[in-house]
């Protein structure tokens, strides 16, 4: 009845296959594309070590000749796919066509977002605002006449085919259909949620009452819940409270859940090989311009530009601000879990050491406070602390968290997670 981790490959590396040579072998198209796309793949490998994003340059300038256009200086960068895009000399993007025309296709989502409850007041630094979404574009440069024979069975037939490709950038102008929506913040949140719900099965355990049950009820609960234990937690568990007397038998749950808690909350903030695909939410164009209605979570963005639409005296469209900071401008780095534009981020803290990490928490903090405990000896107790130290990024306006500091019978002193100071909690409790 064992079950253990099962884990998923389908955005992450990939194992590579390259041709191999032999003397007196014919080598066909295929052969030779292999070996270029083997060496296209092993470079790709890259954003696993240092990430992806914009290396060098790439600078977003408006164009003093041509108001409602931009240029985006040569540069370099490392597209989410871990591919090199170069912008050996400057681009000019028309954005005019964004000021034209709103935006006829809305995604699904951001529909529902949209409703009369919950309209979004309309940005007052511009009309328009749009991302610029670098990415890599292959154009055919060079063509030859080829002979194709048609199995021996006719004559040879010639045709023109690519015999060069250009490898160059491209920058699209997709227009942001919410700009007072932090999207950073918003899935920070999605993720602090998803790290809350992993010691739901606690929270479930004492609503259901069983602190007073006999070790086999308490079993057969477990066994009807849906639960990816990790290896060899099944057996253990159930060693221990056959062997537990009813007086302590609360406290054996609660370890096993403390074990159980820590494993989830260690695949969910885990460091993933993923290659941060982007995902586009809509696919279509707005006719008669170059502004694309779609919008993406994990593009390689270069810049926020705001738009002020024709008016009578102006009938121009024009640039009138320009942001090519992050988090508008993916730098260069790794991929890493979202947290907030004013936060710290404290899931590599988390069941690490205390020893391993104290030294680099008190350089952060610049404070010595850690609280030491040891594993509740009841459920309810287990549930509290976990309630109480499931924050998995901390705002730098609020006074340093407090760690928590768990001591453990086999792994040494283990960071549960943090909990806010003494008079965090006291302002909260007493509320407003």
């Amino acid at each position: 009845m064992t079950r253990g981790h099962e884990t998923s490959a389908a955005s992450g590396p990939e194992c590579m296959e390259r041709p191999l040579f032999t003397c007196g072998m014919v080598l066909s198209d295929a052969d030779l594309t292999a070996l270029v796309e083997w060496a296209r793949g092993r470079l790709a490998l890259q954003r696993f070590r240092t990430g992806w994003g914009v290396v060098c340059g790439l600078d977003v300038r408006c164009d003093t000749a041509r108001a409602g256009w931009i240029r985006v200086m040569p540069g370099v960068a490392v597209g989410h796919d871990g591919q090199d895009i170069v912008a050996s000399e400057p681009v000019a993007v028309d954005l005019t066509g964004c000021c034209m025309v709103e935006n006829p296709c809305k995604a699904p989502a951001q529909a529902k977002q949209q409703e009369p409850a919950e309209q979004h007041k309309p940005d007052e630094c511009s009309d328009v605002v749009v991302d610029l979404v670098l990415s890599a574009e292959d154009v055919p440069t060079g063509t030859d006449l080829a002979g194709r024979c048609d199995c021996g069975c006719g004559p040879t037939v010639a045709q023109t085919v690519v015999t060069r490709v250009c490898e160059r950038a491209r920058i699209d102008a997709c227009r942001v259909a919410m700009p007072d929506l932090d999207s950073m913040a918003a899935a920070a949140q999605r993720r602090q949620a998803a790290y809350s719900k992993c010691h739901d099965v606690v929270g479930s355990y004492v609503k259901a009452g069983l602190g007073k049950r006999t070790a086999a009820e308490v079993i057969d609960w477990l066994a009807g819940q849906d639960l990816d234990w990790p290896c060899g937690w099944w057996e253990t568990t159930c060693r221990d409270l056959r062997a537990a007397k009813d007086a302590a038998l609360d406290g054996v749950v609660a370890r096993a859940l403390l074990d159980l808690v820590v494993d989830r909350r260690h695949r969910l903030v885990q460091r993933a090989c993923e290659s941060c695909e982007a995902r586009e939410s809509c696919k279509c164009r707005e006719s008669g311009n170059s502004c694309k209605s779609c919008d993406g979570e994990d593009r390689l963005r270069l810049a926020r530009v705001w738009l002020r639409r024709p008016t009578d005296a102006d009938r121009t469209c024009r640039v009138v601000h320009i942001d090519a900071y992050p988090p508008y401008r993916r730098e260069l780095g790794p991929c890493t879990g979202p947290v907030p534009p004013s936060s710290v981020d404290l899931t590599p803290f988390l069941w690490q050491r205390w020893q391993q990490v104290c030294a680099r928490w008190r350089t952060l903090a610049g404070v010595k406070r850690v609280r030491k405990v040891k594993v509740p000896a009841s459920t309810e107790n287990l549930l509290a602390l976990l309630e109480r130290t499931d924050r998995v990024f901390w705002d730098c306006a609020e006074n340093p968290p407090v760690p928590v500091v768990v001591a453990t019978a086999c792994l040494g002193e283990r960071v549960l997670g943090f909990e806010a100071p003494a008079a965090s909690r006291t302002r909260r409790k007493a509320g407003p």
